[in-house]
């Protein structure tokens, strides 16, 4: 939709960065949260 709609500069310099920082920020949340459930899973609240 974004090539169709602004063309592969728009895809380059608002599409790829986008995705790219919503996969990064779903990482970072994983990664945190499996960290919390190991403390969590030794350490009962």
């Amino acid at each position: 939709m974004t090539l169709r709609i602004g063309g592969s500069k728009a895809y380059e310099d608002y599409g790829v960065p986008f995705v790219s920082g919503i996969l990064g920020g779903v990482m970072i949340v994983s990664v945190i949260g499996a960290i919390t459930g190991l403390i969590r899973l030794f350490i009962p609240f």
